[in-house]
Formats: structure tokens, C-alpha cells, sequence
């Protein structure tokens, strides 16, 4: 009977089935079964979309630093300033908004910044547990290199099945 687990972390989800446990982006089974083994084109893969990410949200995060600056600039400037509704939106509510801006922004991101690679199971050295939802995997890659994968943020689910595993 082909087992499938899976449960979701900080940056991602992990897959278990009778081989391979699947670090990736989405936790999709037909996705996941087609990663590969980490090794140097896998890590290298991963950084090119953090790149590619980073050049969309250091740009967009910038600007909206830039708006919130004008409006408190303008506000800490305006000598008599009368305080209606459309001033409170443009003096405080444009800031508030970009903050709120940002922290969808990497939010949204967040996931796209994980890792997606595969881990055959007798490749795996150990698993152990750092606190009630941190969980650090050593494992041997494609080149028989010992590495480690801390994964923060697991869902009870997953401690329970990494502890059976272990």
C-alpha cells in the first residue's frame, strides 16, 4: 500500500510516501513527485526564483516606503492644517496602508521562498526535534554529503509523523 503523508512548515510542505520525503512550495503530489534529489542545480534553482522574487518585492517595498515617507513628511510640514476626513486619509491613512502594503507583499511571497527538492527516505540520518514545532532533518544529498534542513513552524500533524518515522 503506497503511503502518503504530508503536512505544511513555515516556508513550505512536506511529502512522505514509501521512498521519498518532498520538501517543497506547494505540497502538490503530481508536483512534487517530479523534484529532484538536492544537489548543486537544486540550490541553485531555489536561489534564482528567491532572486527573482526579491527584484519584484525590494522595488515594490521601496515604493511604499517612499509614499508613507511623503505623507508623514507632508503632515510634520503642513503649518495649518485642518483636520477633515481627507486629510486624516492622506496623512495617516497612506502610511498605515503601506505598512499593511508590506507585510502583504512578504506574506504573499513567503512560500515562493522555500526550497523544493526530494530526500530518498534511506538517505535519511536522523531527525531531531528542537522545541514543540522546529524539527532539524540530516540527510545525504546526491553527492553523499551530509546536510541539514531545519524546518520551523510544523503543524502538530507533522511532528507526529516525523516522530514515528524516527
Amino acid at each position: 500500500m503506497e503511503r502518503q503523508d504530508w503536512f505544511a512548515y513555515g516556508n513550505g510542505y512536506i511529502n512522505i510516501d514509501n521512498d521519498f520525503l518532498y520538501v517543497s512550495r506547494t505540497g502538490v503530489w503530481s508536483e512534487v513527485r517530479s523534484l529532484e534529489e538536492k544537489s548543486a542545480n537544486t540550490t541553485f534553482g531555489d536561489n534564482i526564483n528567491r532572486v527573482r522574487i526579491m527584484l519584484f518585492m525590494v522595488p515594490a517595498i521601496a515604493l511604499l516606503s517612499f509614499v508613507a515617507y511623503l505623507s508623514i513628511s507632508s503632515l510634520l510640514n503642513a503649518s495649518n492644517l485642518k483636520w477633515d476626513l481627507n486629510s486624516l486619509l492622506q496623512y495617516i491613512g497612506a502610511p498605515i496602508l503601506c505598512v499593511f502594503g508590506v507585510i502583504y507583499i512578504y506574506k504573499y511571497f513567503k512560500k515562493d521562498l522555500g526550497v523544493s527538492y526530494k530526500i530518498p527516505l534511506s538517505k535519511l540520518e536522523s531527525i531531531d526535534f528542537k522545541g514543540k514545532d522546529a524539527v532539524c532533518l540530516t540527510f545525504l544529498d546526491s553527492k553523499d554529503k551530509s546536510q541539514q534542513l531545519h524546518l520551523n513552524k510544523v503543524e502538530s500533524k507533522g511532528i507526529d509523523i516525523l516522530s514515528k518515522m524516527d
